[in-house]
C-alpha cells in the first residue's frame, strides 16, 4: 500500500496494512493519505459492440405454422447492415454481444387457409416478452409489425416465434425478393 501524499514531507512513503484511519503522519496531513493499491490512469469503460442490421424472411415454399408447438422464424436474407455476427442466419437467434438497450422491430405475415389466429412472439432466453395476435381470414395473407425496446445482458438470446390456433390453417408465406412481408431489424442503443 502506498501513501497518496508521499510527496508531502509529513507523510510516510508507505502505510501499514490494513490502512489505519487516520493515517499516522508525524504532522497532520492536508487530506486522507492511504489508498488501496496504486492509482491508475482515468479511462472510459469500453462500450459494447454496435449492432444495426435488418434481415428478411425468404423461403422457397410456404412453411406451415404448428399448433402444438412454436415455430422459430429464421430471417435468413441480409437486407441492411455491413455485418451482423450477433445474428445467426441459420437458426434465427440474436445473441446480445454486450449488455445494453436494443430496439427490435418485427414485421411478420401469415397466409391463412381457415379463419384462425396466429400469434407472433418476441422471445428472450426462452420466455415470450411481447406477442402480437394476427387474426386471419381463409384465402388471405395478413401482416403485423411492432417494435420493442429490450434491456439485454451479454449473451442473452432473442428470437421471433409463432404458433397457430388451429392445425394446418396458416403458413408463413414464401415472398418474392425484394418484396419482403417479414423482416427483423435490431439496433443497439447504448
Amino acid at each position: 500500500m502506498s501513501c497518496a501524499l508521499a510527496a508531502v514531507p509529513c507523510c510516510p512513503s508507505t502505510c501499514p496494512s490494513p490502512c489505519p484511519s487516520p493515517c499516522p503522519c508525524p504532522n497532520p496531513c492536508p487530506a486522507p493519505a492511504c489508498l488501496v493499491g496504486p492509482t491508475g490512469p482515468d479511462g472510459a469503460a469500453s462500450p459494447s459492440p454496435a449492432v444495426a442490421f435488418t434481415v428478411g424472411y425468404l423461403q422457397a415454399a410456404a412453411v406451415p405454422i404448428p399448433t402444438a408447438a412454436t415455430l422459430q422464424i429464421v430471417y435468413n436474407q441480409p437486407l441492411a447492415g455491413a455485418s451482423f455476427p450477433s445474428y445467426n442466419l441459420a437458426t434465427g437467434f440474436f445473441k446480445a454481444p454486450g449488455a445494453g438497450l436494443y430496439l427490435f422491430s418485427v414485421a411478420a405475415a401469415a397466409a391463412f387457409t381457415a379463419n384462425q389466429n396466429v400469434t407472433f412472439s418476441l422471445v428472450r432466453n426462452g420466455i415470450a416478452l411481447s406477442s402480437a395476435s394476427l387474426p386471419g381470414t381463409a384465402g388471405q395473407t395478413a401482416s403485423r409489425a411492432w417494435s420493442l425496446l429490450l434491456s439485454l445482458g451479454a449473451g442473452d438470446l432473442v428470437s421471433v416465434q409463432c404458433s397457430c390456433s388451429a392445425a394446418a390453417s396458416a403458413s408463413l408465406p414464401a415472398p418474392a425478393y425484394p418484396n419482403f412481408l417479414q423482416s427483423l431489424s435490431v439496433v443497439s442503443l447504448f
